[in-house]
């Protein structure tokens, strides 16, 4: 386990590293999460939800309130950011929009630091929510 592997080709030779993984380096913040809400009725054109958000690192976990479709839905998928801190993004208070149009849609996060955005799969509807999440 752990060795490494010299391979020729003609002239050139090259050193392999076995002991490398693919596996994500965890000291690197993330910079992507899987993100989903699962929104409920309040009132006509109110709608609470509830965000959730893993990263390799990192789970949030929050309640919010907006403007929404009417009934229950549920959406989630793959979001990403150029902040240096996904988890930053997520946690805390921020403004959301989601948008599913039949199966596929978008989502998009925003606070103090920073904008996390992607594509989406869920129920069909649209909101636009206030939410505050904590990360654990």
């Amino acid at each position: 386990m752990g060795r490494d592997l010299t391979i020729r080709n003609g002239d050139a030779s090259y050193l392999l590293d076995t002991r490398t993984t693919i596996a994500p380096n965890n000291n690197k913040p993330p910079k992507a999460a899987f993100s989903g809400s699962l929104s409920f009725p309040i009132a006509p054109g109110i709608t609470g939800s509830v965000p959730v958000a893993i990263t390799n690192n990192a789970t949030c976990v929050g309640l919010g309130v907006g403007f929404g479709s009417p009934g229950w839905g549920v959406n989630g998928g793959i979001v990403h950011t150029a902040a240096n801190n996904i988890v930053d993004v997520l946690e805390g208070a921020s403004v959301s929009f989601a948008a599913q149009s039949g199966f596929l849609g978008v989502q998009w996060s925003h606070n103090n630091s920073g904008i996390a955005a992607g594509n989406s799969i869920g129920t069909p509807g649209i909101s636009l929510t206030v939410s505050y999440s904590v990360c654990y």
